[in-house]
């Protein structure tokens, strides 16, 4: 399916096919990874996380093989061990209003 079709369907909530089932995990991290998200961006997932993607719940990730995350956000969430590794940021669906299920992640 075309991003473009993908797109559409997921405001429309159902795979396309007519018989009302909703996007896969796939469909949706298909789309995902079409988009121009700048690194960095936080993003709301009602999904697992989509390759390119960090959880938002302060893992320590190398600094070299995540340079363009470490350029953009440096070490505002964590200096994780000091010096090859940072924190990504802590972010819980509790943090602000409960959202049972939602996951935060961070584009790397």
């Amino acid at each position: 399916m075309a991003k473009e079709e993908l797109a559409k369907e997921l405001i429309l909530n159902t795979d396309g096919d007519g018989d009302g089932e909703t996007l896969t995990e796939s469909d949706i991290a298909t789309l995902h990874a079409g988009l121009a998200i700048p690194v960095g961006v936080v993003v709301m997932l009602a999904i697992g996380i989509p390759s390119g993607y960090f959880e938002c719940n302060g893992q320590e990730i190398s600094r070299t093989t995540y340079s363009n995350l470490f350029n953009v956000i440096g070490t505002t969430y964590g200096v994780g061990n000091g010096t090859t590794t940072f924190n990504v940021p802590t972010i819980s669906s509790t943090a602000t209003v409960y959202f049972g299920g939602i996951k935060f992640a961070i584009k790397s």
